[in-house]
């Protein structure tokens, strides 16, 4: 009679364990602001191809001197490789006097899986070699699908410009 018992409390125990993990596996994959797993078929080429989108970059002004007077929306684009890695970023800037495109090429930059569910996605980032801590370029990214991606890029300490940053955004072409 015991054992029939512990049988029973084991099979309910082993019931709750299989609908715990299974709502845990519904919370990972649909939770979220808008994030959306690949499609099927971004298993097969993952993130692979040519990104291109734009960046709105807005001047950071220093305390005491008001609200920026213009924002410029940029050019943006990335290459991901079959590997999964991002091997080329290209990013325009105009701000304050200074405007360019500034290219990354030669890269070898792993996307990595977010570590939390509450992550934007799987992501990458990129900070330019700099010796004096000027004309620096940050960029960071998330994919948002296996089409779509977003993120930030930082345009810091430029020669007589100052800074300027903003939000990108970016397509799978």
């Amino acid at each position: 009679m015991r054992t029939m018992n512990i049988s029973s409390e084991l099979q309910a125990q082993s019931g709750a364990v299989r609908v715990l993990l299974a709502l845990l596996c519904v919370i990972v994959t649909a939770c979220g602001d808008g994030v959306t797993a690949p499609s099927p078929g971004a298993a097969l080429n993952g993130y692979a191809g040519r990104w291109s989108g734009t960046v709105l970059v807005i001047p950071f002004v220093p305390p005491g001197l008001g609200l920026p007077t213009t924002t410029q929306s940029q050019p943006l684009s990335f290459t991901v490789s079959a590997d999964q890695k991002v091997t080329e970023i290209e990013v325009g800037y105009n701000f304050n006097g200074c405007s360019g495109v500034k290219t990354f090429s030669g890269l070898n930059l792993a996307i990595a899986n977010p570590p939390n569910p509450t992550s934007p996605g799987p992501a990458f980032g990129y900070g330019s070699e700099t010796r004096d801590g000027t004309n620096y370029t940050q960029i960071a990214g998330w994919f948002t699908s296996d089409r779509t991606a977003s993120g930030t890029a930082g345009f810091v300490e430029f020669s007589g410009c100052g800074s300027g940053g903003g939000n990108w955004n970016a397509t799978k072409q």
